[in-house]
């Protein structure tokens, strides 16, 4: 793709090749590194500056690791490239379970269906391991949009084709993504209003520029608990701890509807089973703790851990859908 942010000239598969080489082992020494694992300083590479919902997320993950280990976990903060460049350092490094990788819809699911260059492949350079938490979309609107309901909102839009708007922080990003579902779902036809970052397009939904947005509940909540926007549905199968007033689009008749923001923590791909295993183990328990419910709770993010056959078959049945998606509906990055 002419232009293409992803073409970033930093391509070695040589080396690639033959470090994935020399780690082509047998069963045998593949349990002997799980039962010696991990014995030095483990590299966590998130692909976002340092604040973020994706940076907190990995950065807990990353500190509890370190305390069941007993081995430093070095957060290695490499932003850039709509994350492109961190997620390509960690697909060509070693599959030794020594670098890991907080992943997010974007880098694991959306990217490789919005970037003909993409320097990396998700669903085969990277082994999941765990989906840690994953955070609900809200469906708000201006409060003078004459809709109290979602019911409302669907016959106002089917009265007015093509003449009310949503916002959301960019093409191809997980609030224009979600809106389209839902868009195709209930059969209306609403203009999308790209912005540059969530924030100019909170405002200018809060300032009635812009009739609604699907926004993550942390930065929607509290614009609705304040009357500056009115909450109509969260997008998940559940309802958000942080809005537990706030149906789902499941129970107000969108069967079937379940879309959220999520982090996953994965590997190079070749890391051995038996190491992705004992680290799934360590975020499977780590989300079951209350002081952990708590920090994600502040960013309302719901606790997951999974094994990483159950994180494989979720990220691909994300990359799927998101992927179908962005191919019917034209979707182009900005």
């Amino acid at each position: 793709m002419a232009g293409s942010p992803f073409v970033l000239g930093r391509r070695r598969f040589t080396a690639v090749g033959m470090t994935a080489s020399a780690f082509s082992t047998t069963g045998v020494a593949h349990a002997q590194s799980a039962d010696s694992y991990p014995n030095k300083p483990i590299r966590l590479v998130i692909p976002f500056p340092p604040g973020g919902a994706t940076d907190i997320v990995g950065r807990l993950a990353g500190r509890h690791l370190g305390e069941a280990f007993k081995q430093p976990v070095v957060v290695d903060n490499k932003p850039g490239a709509g994350a492109a460049i961190g997620a390509e350092i960690v697909a060509r490094s070693a599959p030794d379970g020594y670098t890991l990788f907080t992943g997010s819809p974007s880098s694991l699911t959306i990217n490789q269906s919005l970037y003909d260059n993409l320097p990396y492949k998700p669903a085969t350079d990277f082994a999941p391991i765990s989906v840690v938490a994953n955070t609900p979309g809200v469906l708000a609107v201006n409060p003078k949009v004459p809709a109290a309901t979602l019911q409302e909102l669907i016959a106002l839009a089917k009265s007015k084709p093509g003449k009310l708007t949503y916002a959301s922080s960019g093409n191809g990003n997980f609030q224009h993504l979600v809106a389209e579902l839902l868009k195709g779902k209930v059969g209306i036809d609403v203009v999308h209003v790209p912005y540059k970052g969530s924030a100019p397009a909170l405002a200018d939904t809060v300032s009635g520029q812009v009739d609604m947005i699907i926004d993550v509940v942390p930065s929607a909540a509290p614009l609705a608990q304040s009357g500056k926007l009115r909450a109509l549905a969260v997008t998940t199968a559940r309802r958000s701890e942080l809005m537990p007033d706030v149906p789902t689009l499941d129970e107000l008749g969108v069967s079937g509807f379940d879309a959220s923001s999520w982090y996953a923590l994965v590997a190079p791909a070749g890391t051995p089973p038996a190491i992705l295993d004992k680290l799934a183990g360590e975020i499977t328990r780590m989300v079951k703790t209350p002081e952990m419910r708590a920090e994600l709770l502040k960013l309302g993010a719901a606790p997951v851990g999974n094994t990483p056959v159950e994180a494989k078959a979720f990220i691909d049945a994300e990359a799927a859908r998101w992927g179908a998606l962005i191919r019917a509906n034209g979707i182009k990055p900005d």
